[in-house]
């Protein structure tokens, strides 16, 4: 069963959560510009800008067309069934369990002297990508 008829309290909650985390993001951001290395801050802002905008964008959609979401969608803003939940939950578990293996090789890589910036990369997208492909593998098996 569908959950998305939401009372003024979960909205109040939600628009309180939007804000608050897109008041960290700029000082978390802010605070890494002016004292991070390089370029970290405005790279931090702008991943958390598109972070904020898909969540947007999926919010938007599930309001006016909540039949043509996808289970991620709906399961990544709590608004799907038992068996949404159920894929994201198992989706999740299988990053977290390949998050063990893959960030001790990357530890293993930097010791052996690899750059950090390419290794930090490959590790972040590696587990992006798992859990894209674990989310498909469990949405087309359920």
């Amino acid at each position: 069963m569908s959950t998305t008829d939401r009372s003024a309290k979960h909205l109040t909650i939600a628009i309180a959560i939007i804000l608050f985390a897109i008041a960290l993001i700029i000082t978390v951001g802010m605070f890494l510009h002016i004292y991070g290395p390089g370029r970290m801050g405005i790279g931090f802002l702008t991943g958390g800008g598109v972070a904020i905008l898909g969540v947007a964008v999926a919010a938007w959609r599930l309001q006016r067309r909540p039949g043509s979401t996808t289970p991620l969608e709906r399961a990544w803003l709590r608004s799907g069934d038992e068996r949404d939940d159920q894929i994201l939950t198992r989706s999740l578990a299988v990053v977290g369990f390949s998050a063990i293996l893959l960030t001790g090789a990357a530890g293993i890589a930097l010791a052996l002297g690899a750059p950090v910036a390419p290794v930090a990369a490959m590790l972040n997208f590696s587990l992006i990508g798992i859990f894209l492909i674990a989310f498909a593998v469990h949405a087309r098996r359920s």
